[in-house]
Parts: structure tokens; C-alpha cells; sequence
């Protein structure tokens, strides 16, 4: 009973509040005014039966919209609806009291003898303009903020708390529609422009980040990473790009589009293109890794040997025959270079396997003396071969065989047999590299996709800085094992006109493979992460999100009431009387809980930028969308034949 006599109490204060001027109108000031033909009007015509009545009724909506438009920018959606639908609505008995005034007062109005207006005209005529007038401004005052209050809405939905501004529990926030329109306005000025996303609640109006050092990216399988976000970058990226394109897809829908403008350096050893019906089919491409070895030969071969070893999992340190096969791989490679120019066919690491398989004593023994002559360290591994028991040179051997083994497959044996590129053209802005490995083949091909991932990259870093910013885009990251380079191009690398892009599954796969402190600090020095599709057993994931995003104060309000006999504030039915307090309490809220992350739309995206005064320092949530709904990637697209939602 008492929870419905709090109803109709708060129904007759909202009555009171928004619907007086109906009674006012009608029991005060209508009945002063009869039709021009002399006739009284009813109570029911007063109201209901006639243009000055129905505008008379639309006035408790235009004070709540005016009333809307004053509180929150929530509100303003529900004001702009509102005056919106009463400007609709009085639009056209306004039109026609202009229309009757203007005729009226017109030369040929007068000449009809039109020069009387009844006192009901004119208050009809003033009140319907009023009326259209005040939707009129309540519908402008409600425009500016119910765009950006609707996407607040699509974006969180409604709070039923106040934000609190003493920054006791920090001041984080989303970033706000202009803040993104503003990233975009300096990424213009850049070009090395990384496609982050679309701003939900626009017509995919897109946001452009203005690249200057690495972004991270984290999203797991078939959460649309690929149809969207690496998609679309291959299309929008100005500038040079390196992909590690396992499935060859965005090689068969972007290939031709980007060799309107560079080379196209295809590694598809296995044919995928071929086989799977693409209508792009690349030419053939190769490298030969040994081009890269220069005046400074030992370094270079280092260089080499951190894409060939693949450090074990969990490994503390190499053992004795792990460092003895990497010091015999290093010296037969500087062996090859050696004699590369009386033997053009042997300079290659299809040769090392050859050399390594080698079983007669007498070619060992010879192979090892020739290499003790040339110094370095193919003098130190020959003189290690020669001055090791029998027994122990077979196991540090069969070590280096199996460190090798991927030449055992003849597609990648050969594509690294000879060079059909200058690798420095990646610098010169002359060519995009896409190196494509089916799913079956990842495994036996992680070695070489260490190889074409590194070598870009050392080869950029000690050469001449590349004349546009390179993207590079390692899908997949974890499966290749530890890039020593990849930690490293995250401290130093982005001077050097190189962005390198790492996209994983999970952040804990990243870890796993780079250890707790390399991943951290990769991390903290990305310049963006962007993750999406994180959900509920991704737990490490979602919590650094939240955290990363910040937290606010928000008011929490709590009601308590108590009632009893007293004489104060008495109510109108009883002679009960009530008491209502109001507590107000501060409390922590994130930005974006766990809950929130989880419950996310699957074409979400989260981007955490590292905080740039100039570009952007909250957290962003934008839309991820799909380069086949793009018109203009549309039209320049070639056919999918995978049909695969990554």
C-alpha cells in the first residue's frame, strides 16, 4: 500500500511539473475566447476538438523537453526525440497561420476586405508559432549533445551515478568523439597512418593514428582481426609494409591493389595462391640470406644466426652441444661465403645441409682443415671438429642436423637458395614483402619465417633510414618462437623509420615465449595496444585492459527513510509522518571493468594509446569493421577465395 501511494504521490508531482499549462489554458484563459461565428466552445473542444486545443496539449511535452535538455547530455537524446516529434507535429498548423496572416495582410487580402481578425485568430495564430518556436529550440540546444550522448549510451549505457570531480579515485574516461576526430586531424598531417578503427555511433567514420613507433595487438582466433584490422591496413597504409601472411589471404585480396605502386615480394613456396584458386598470382620470389653478409662479416653472420636458432622453450642457458652445433653452423656458413665466388652455386644454407650431412672422415677432415685457414669463426669450428673425440663430434653434428632440418623441405630449401630481390629496396620504398606459409606447414617452417621477419629488419637498422615509415605486421608472433630482435626493435627501432606490429591470440601466449620482463617492457613501450574479441577466459588480458584504462570517482547515492508520529511533515492522508535522508559516498569506478570487456560487442576494439598530450591520452573504443564493407577497398579488392572470418 505504501509503495503505491509513493507511486501516485511522484506521478502527481510530475503531473504538477510538466502538465499544468492543460488546465491552466483550459479553465483560465480559453474560455475568454468563443469561434469567430460567436459559438462558446466546450471543455472537450477546448482541449481536444480543435487546432487550439491540440496545441495547447503538446505543451507538457515541449516543457519536458526543455527540462531534458537542462540536466545531463543523456537527456538530450530523450529531449531531441521529444522536440523533434512536437516540431513535426506543429509544423503544419504553424504554416498555415503564417500562410492565412500573410495572405491577410497582403494587397490582396485587403482588397477582399479581409481587415478584421478575430481576437481566437490571433491567439490561435500566437500560440501555435510559440509553440513550433520553442520545439524549434529545443530541438537546436539538444542537437550538439544528443550525438555524442547517444554514443555514450551505445558505449556504456546509462550510469545511475554522478562522476565526481576531486580525482580522489582518478578522472579516466573514454575518449570523447572529438578527442578521435582530433587524432585523425593530426594522422592527416602524417604519412604513416595506421587505421585503428571506425567511431561507433557514425556512419563508419574512420580514425587514423599518426604511427611513430610500435603498436601491439592481441585478439584471438576468429574475432575478425584479419577481414578487418590487418585488412584494412594493408589497403590504407601509405607506405611500405612487411606481413607475415600465414594463409596467404591478404596476399590474394590486397596484392594487386599494392603493386599499383611497389614490387610485390611474394615468399609462397608452397603455391598457396595456385591452389587455392586466387585470381592474383604473384611471381616467384627468394632471398638468399648469405647477400646480407657484408664487410663486417662476423657480425652479419650473428645476425644470420639469430633467425636460423630458434631458442629452446624454457631453456635457462644452451648446454655444450647446443653452443657447439651454433658455432659449427656459423663457421660452415662463413666457409660458404668464402667460396661463393669460385662456387656461385654453394654460397647458400642449402649447401650447409649438404655440408652437414657429409659422412666420409676424409671430406670431414679436409672440410675442417680448409676452414681453420680462413679464420674466424670457421677456424674456430674446424679446430673444435678436429679436436673433439669421435664420439663427441657426432653429437654436435647430429645437433646442427637438427637445427637445419627445415632445408629438408625442398619448397623453402629453395626459397632461400638465391636472391630475386635487393632486400635494401624495402628502404627505398620500392617493395612490399608477404611471406605466406600454409597452417600445416607452420611448424617445419618457423625457421624460415624467423629468417624473412629478422633479416628486414637488421637489414633496415644498419642501413640508410628508409624513405617512408616500414610496417611490419608479425601475425601469429608466437608461433615463431623468441625474436631477440623484437624486443629489441621495441626500445630502439622506431627512430629508424620502422614500426613493428606483433599481433597474438593472448597476452600470455606473448609472454610465455618472451619471459614476464621482455614482454612487459615491450609492452609498456608500444605506442598502442589494441585488443578486441578479449572475453571471460582471458582473464590476464581483460584485468590489464581494465587497469591500463584508469579509474573515476563516482557519486553513489543511498536513501534511508524513517517514519513515526511526529508532527513535522505531514501527510496529507495520515497522520503518519515520514522522514527521507540522502547519503552521498565517493567509490572507485574503472573506466572498463572486466564485466564490461567480457560483454563487449565481438566488433569492438579497445585502444590504449601511450599517452601523447598532442594525439591522445584515454582510452578509445571504436569499431572494428570489415574491408569488404569499405566502398573504397571494396572496389579495388580482388576475390577471397578462403571466405574465412579470422
Amino acid at each position: 500500500m505504501r509503495a503505491l501511494w509513493s507511486f501516485a504521490t511522484r506521478l502527481t508531482k510530475l503531473g504538477l511539473m510538466f502538465f499544468w499549462p492543460v488546465p491552466v489554458w483550459a479553465f483560465f484563459v480559453i474560455p475568454w475566447f468563443s469561434r469567430p461565428d460567436g459559438s462558446a466552445l466546450s471543455l472537450w473542444n477546448m482541449l481536444f476538438g480543435n487546432a487550439l486545443g491540440d496545441t495547447i496539449m503538446t505543451w507538457p511535452l515541449l516543457f519536458m523537453s526543455w527540462y531534458l535538455a537542462w540536466t545531463s547530455r543523456i537527456h538530450l537524446v530523450a529531449s531531441f526525440i521529444i522536440s523533434g516529434g512536437v516540431m513535426l507535429y506543429a509544423w503544419p498548423q504553424a504554416s498555415q497561420i503564417v500562410t492565412y496572416f500573410s495572405q491577410m495582410f497582403s494587397v490582396y487580402g485587403l482588397s477582399l476586405g479581409l481587415r478584421e481578425i478575430h481576437s481566437y485568430t490571433y491567439f490561435l495564430g500566437f500560440l501555435t508559432c510559440l509553440t513550433f518556436v520553442m520545439a524549434i529550440g529545443a530541438f537546436i540546444l539538444a542537437i550538439p549533445g544528443a550525438t555524442e550522448g547517444a554514443i555514450k549510451i551505445s558505449n556504456r549505457g546509462f550510469k545511475k551515478f554522478k562522476i565526481s570531480e576531486s580525482g580522489l579515485h582518478g578522472n579516466s574516461r573514454l575518449a570523447t568523439v572529438k578527442e578521435l576526430r582530433n587524432v585523425t586531424k593530426v594522422a592527416e598531417t602524417k604519412k604513416a597512418q595506421l587505421l585503428i578503427g571506425s567511431i561507433k555511433g557514425t556512419k563508419g567514420e574512420r580514425v587514423y593514428w599518426p604511427l611513430e613507433a610500435h603498436p601491439m595487438v592481441f585478439a584471438p582466433t576468429r574475432s575478425g582481426k584479419g577481414v578487418g584490422f590487418i585488412m584494412n591496413n594493408i589497403f590504407g597504409y601509405g607506405g611500405p609494409i612487411i606481413i607475415n601472411d600465414p594463409k596467404a589471404e591478404s596476399l590474394m585480396v590486397t596484392g594487386r591493389y599494392r603493386s599499383q605502386k611497389r614490387q610485390i615480394v611474394a615468399f609462397d613456396p608452397y603455391k598457396i595462391c595456385e591452389k587455392k584458386g586466387s585470381d592474383y598470382i604473384p611471381a616467384y620470389a627468394s632471398w638468399n640470406p648469405l647477400d646480407y653478409i657484408g664487410e663486417d662479416v662476423e657480425d652479419d653472420i650473428e645476425a644470420i644466426m639469430e633467425a636460423l636458432i630458434v631458442p629452446p622453450d624454457g631453456a635457462k642457458g644452451a648446454d655444450f652441444w647446443e653452443n657447439s652445433s651454433v658455432l659449427y653452423i656459423a663457421g660452415l656458413i662463413q666457409y660458404c661465403h668464402y667460396i661463393r665466388k669460385a662456387f656461385p652455386d654453394r654460397g647458400n644454407l642449402p649447401y650447409v645441409l649438404d655440408l652437414l650431412n657429409t659422412t666420409d672422415p676424409d671430406d670431414l677432415r679436409a672440410l675442417w682443415e680448409a676452414m681453420v685457414k680462413i679464420g674466424g669463426r670457421a677456424k674456430a669450428a674446424g679446430a673444435l671438429l678436429m679436436n673433439t673425440a669421435e664420439q663427441t663430434g657426432a653429437g654436435i653434428i647430429t645437433t646442427a642436423r637438427v637445427h637445419m632440418g627445415w632445408l629438408t623441405s625442398k619448397p623453402l630449401a629453395n626459397a632461400v637458395r638465391t636472391s630475386t630481390f635487393s632486400m635494401e629496396d624495402i628502404a627505398e620504398d620500392k617493395i612490399d614483402i608477404y611471406i605466406c606459409i600454409p597452417l600445416h606447414n607452420l611448424k617445419l617452417a618457423k625457421v624460415f619465417m624467423r629468417i624473412m621477419t629478422i633479416m628486414p629488419m637488421k637489414t633496415i637498422l644498419r642501413g640508410k633510414v628508409p624513405k617512408s615509415r616500414v610496417l611490419m605486421i608479425i601475425d601469429e608472433a608466437p608461433l615463431m618462437g623468441r625474436l631477440d630482435a623484437l624486443p629489441d626493435a621495441f626500445r630502439l627501432m622506431s627512430g629508424a623509420r620502422l614500426s613493428v606490429m606483433p599481433i597474438a591470440q593472448t597476452m600470455a601466449g606473448m609472454e610465455k615465449v618472451y619471459g614476464k620482463h621482455d614482454f612487459e617492457d615491450m609492452r609498456g613501450n608500444a605506442e598502442l595496444v589494441i585488443a578486441f574479441g578479449l572475453k571471460a577466459n582471458n582473464q590476464d588480458g581483460s584485468e590489464w585492459v581494465s587497469k591500463a584504462s584508469g579509474s573515476y570517482g563516482a557519486i553513489q547515492e543511498t536513501k534511508n527513510s524513517s517514519s513515526g508520529n511526529s508532527a513535522k511533515d505531514i501527510d496529507v492522508f495520515s497522520n503518519k509522518s515520514k522522514n527521507e535522508g540522502v547519503n552521498y559516498q565517493e567509490v572507485k569506478r574503472e573506466v572498463l571493468s572486466i564485466d564490461d570487456i567480457a560483454n563487449l560487442p565481438s566488433d569492438d576494439i579497445i585502444v590504449i594509446p601511450r599517452a601523447k598530450d598532442h594525439i591522445l591520452r584515454r582510452t578509445a573504443l571504436l569499431q572494428n569493421v570489415k574491408y569488404y564493407e569499405q566502398p573504397d577497398f571494396k572496389s579495388v579488392m580482388d576475390r577471397n577465395p578462403l571466405h574465412i572470418d579470422d
